[in-house]
């Protein structure tokens, strides 16, 4: 650390030294001699005696002889201030550092997987058993999305009808179907549950909570609400129009299928007389839904009457079924 006795045997030539007397900020003292004992602050650059610092000649000889930094007292609280402040940015610098690289990381990782067209065939392939699809449904969303204008496969189009289709583009949009559809399969949307007319957004939804609780007790389910993920009306809320349809959340989709298999209890209730659940679907399930059943209401109007046409079974392997009467 800086005092006066190492500065002083640091200057460059004897006339310098005697030229650079230290004053004594405290007592304001003039030290010419070099073995004056004066401590030097390493941020202000004043100087302080050490009868004013009430230091001993032997605290001093172990200041002198050490690389350690001393502060006067006004600098060390700025410099401990500092230090605080400092830690804080290293922090945060760290952070953004961490961010970038993953960026970074994620960039290069994207750049690896690009694949030629054997490679996106196996992964739409791995797709099809990941998320347990038909191959022959996601073969028919790809035709179904080039023969509607939409982007779809050159790669997947190749393997349909001889790989002639119009539109053909990219693998992206079956594959975004895909996992669109794997993000909805644990979702319900319930219809003609009675809205609360309340403006309060949380007391709306806490009704709601507790009609799907009750829904799902009367299908003979116990259900705790820690498994309903969230809850959500669709549609802009209109006072004047109440019970829009209640889009459900669930943590896993065990809940979900056994409401389908017990909703003979539900029908049961009068009060559930008004009340249809079905699953969230994507658009072009949607689509899909609607050609089906239109497909069954032009067999019911072509059959004698001994047999009901319906749609059934789940997401990705819905078709029309004959019941009879």
């Amino acid at each position: 650390m800086a005092t006066r006795r190492n500065k002083s045997t640091s200057n460059a030539t004897s006339d310098q030294k005697k030229e650079d007397p230290w004053e004594c900020k405290i007592c304001q003292k003039i030290y010419k001699n070099e073995d004056a004992k004066l401590l030097e602050c390493q941020r202000c650059k004043d100087h302080f005696c050490i009868k004013c610092l009430n230091k001993t000649k032997t605290e001093y000889d172990i200041l002198s002889n050490s690389d350690t930094m001393w502060f006067c007292a006004p600098c060390r609280q700025v410099v401990e201030e500092h230090i605080v402040t400092d830690l804080k940015i290293e922090e945060r610098c760290r952070e953004i550092m961490d961010n970038y690289e993953q960026r970074i990381n994620n960039i290069e990782i994207a750049i690896e997987k690009k694949c030629d067209k054997e490679e996106v065939r196996e992964i739409v392939s791995q797709e099809i058993i990941k998320h347990k699809c038909d191959e022959e449904r996601v073969r028919e969303i790809a035709k179904e999305e080039a023969l509607n204008g939409g982007a779809v496969a050159n790669i997947v189009s190749e393997d349909i009808e001889g790989g002639v289709l119009p539109n053909q583009g990219t693998v992206t949009t079956v594959l975004e179907e895909i996992n669109e559809r794997k993000t909805r399969e644990n979702n319900l949307i319930i219809f003609g549950i009675t809205e609360n007319e309340s403006e309060n957004k949380q007391e709306r939804i806490e009704h709601d909570v507790e009609n799907i609780v009750q829904l799902f007790k009367d299908a003979k389910i116990t259900l705790d609400i820690e498994n309903i993920r969230k809850t959500q009306r669709l549609g802009k809320y209109d006072k004047e129009k109440t019970n829009r349809p209640l889009l459900v959340h669930l943590k896993s989709i065990d809940s979900k299928l056994t409401l389908f298999r017990n909703m003979h209890y539900i029908r049961s209730y009068p009060k559930y007389q008004k009340v249809n659940v079905s699953n969230d679907l994507t658009k072009s399930e949607r689509e899909e839904e609607k050609r089906l059943w239109t497909e069954a209401k032009k067999l019911q109007e072509n059959n004698s009457g001994d047999f009901l046409f319906k749609v059934r079974g789940p997401p990705w392997a819905r078709k029309v079924v004959k019941i009879k009467k």
